[in-house]
């Protein structure tokens, strides 16, 4: 049975959330904790929470609930994709605490795992898990639910293998038909109500013999200015975001599109596959408004997720060794490359700066125009594949140490690159912290939602 759980702080969650619920009172509804509710933080809990060390480090949220229930002086602040916006820079002004780890505000748990969330200035986007629940919305300052796709309003729809998408009154997600295994589909619903407007399946080349050559959605939208952006295996499809209709197919398939300066920017494996090309890549940038290629080059390496800022368009490539590569957008011509340390796996760029994550190397920061370093940060926790997160003053990422079950959100100052906190959970945090205002939120691998401030 699914396990689904809301402790929201210092309020009475009134949008009770099915399966079951642990802590309830004699009404049913969720037992609300507060700086003194000792019986909620005192009781052990396996979805999420930190445990306890000498320091207290690793205390319970529930030990750190938020002083105030008072919202944010300021909710204007929005994450509306998976790297904060079509860029995928991964960057926002968010004013996360710098001196202290953030305090705990509430949480929602379920089995399964789970993506990060997208949040407006009013609603946090959870994209459900592989073994629970579909694209539901809650209240961001109070948590409670406001509507799911569950509720039937969004016929026969699986998890978002990603997160959902924010664009103007509208949130698109990738998803199953939760009764036909294969069959995926682009979603687009109402922000306000959860209510399907339209989805988008039609794939040209489904009819493969083989199933593994099948047509089939690659996870994660990009929608900006109108439009939706998704790769499938074989091409990238830009949508009409407000009727679904197909404006044009053209390129290659294989990841999340990466949007700028009027460009969509995609990278796909090498078409001839063999021992010669297997794990090359090609990157290529196609107009937003017709499709056409305006330059596409292969790299000769695994290409990861770019993050266009600039004029430039930033690339960590596999080829044995993992480096950094900054690309002229207009022109696809290779900038510089950082050779100084290997192992790039994911960044993000602010300010003229990018912060990148490395799996061998911790977390470097670098000049964005020329690619020397600014300085190096070496966690005591292994730095998983998700981007860093900057706010105003900080870079987040998310650690984990399997041998040793340390698991846990750090956070290194922007400037110097010196640790200002870290927060440990009790499960593995494999992907990006979602920022914006003063809020902090983290999912866990086990499928647990934890709001912060």
């Amino acid at each position: 049975m699914n396990r689904r759980q809301l402790l929201a702080h210092g309020t009475l969650a009134t949008g009770l959330l099915t399966g079951c619920l642990r802590n309830t009172g004699e009404s049913g509804e969720p037992t609300t904790g507060g700086a003194n509710d000792t019986d909620a933080a005192s009781e052990p809990d396996s979805g999420g929470n930190e445990t306890a060390t000498d320091d207290g480090t690793n205390a319970s949220p529930r030990d750190n609930w938020c002083e105030t229930t008072d919202p944010p002086a300021s909710t204007s602040g929005q994450w509306t994709h998976a790297g904060f916006d079509a860029a995928h820079t991964s960057a926002s002004s968010a004013a996360i605490r710098s001196t202290d780890a953030p305090c705990f505000r509430w949480e929602y748990q379920e089995d399964g795992q789970t993506a990060p969330v997208t949040a407006t200035a009013d609603l946090v986007i959870f994209p459900g898990t592989r073994d629970g629940s579909s694209v539901t919305a809650f209240d961001r300052d109070t948590g409670e639910r406001q509507w799911s796709a569950d509720d039937g309003i969004v016929d026969n729809v699986s998890h978002s293998r990603e997160p959902a998408v924010i664009e103007g009154d509208t949130v698109f997600f990738e998803a199953r038909e939760s009764s036909r295994t294969n069959q995926y589909y682009v979603f687009a619903v109402d922000l306000a109500t959860g209510e399907e407007r339209w989805r988008f399946g039609d794939l040209e080349e489904t009819d493969a013999d083989n199933r593994e050559d099948a047509e089939r959605f690659i996870p994660g939208v990009t929608a900006v200015d109108g439009r939706v952006f998704v790769q499938s295996t074989h091409a990238t499809y830009a949508l009409d975001a407000a009727t679904g209709d197909r404006l044009w197919r053209a390129g290659e398939g294989g990841s999340t599109p990466t949007v700028g300066n009027g460009l969509v920017f995609g990278r796909s494996r090498t078409k001839e596959r063999g021992p010669e090309t297997a794990g090359e890549g090609v990157l290529y940038a196609l107009d937003v408004e017709s499709g056409e290629e305006q330059w596409s080059v292969e790299q000769g390496a695994s290409i990861r997720q770019p993050t266009y800022a600039d004029g430039l368009l930033f690339v960590p490539l596999f080829d044995g060794e993992e480096t950094m590569t900054a690309i002229d957008a207009a022109s696809g011509e290779t900038h510089w490359v950082h050779e100084s340390r290997a192992s790039a796996v994911s960044q993000a760029v602010a300010d003229g700066t990018v912060y990148c994550a490395t799996s061998e190397n911790g977390l470097i920061a670098f000049d964005a125009e020329i690619g020397d370093d600014n300085w190096v940060f070496d966690p005591e926790y292994t730095l998983g594949q998700s981007a860093p997160v900057v706010t105003d003053d900080l870079v987040l990422h998310a650690g984990n140490d399997t041998g040793a079950n340390k698991h846990g959100v750090f956070a290194v100052d922007r400037d110097s690159g010196d640790q200002q906190w870290l927060r440990q959970f009790a499960d593995p945090v494999f992907r990006s912290p979602t920022v914006a205002d003063d809020e902090l939120w983290v999912v866990t691998q086990t499928g647990s939602l934890l709001a912060f401030r």
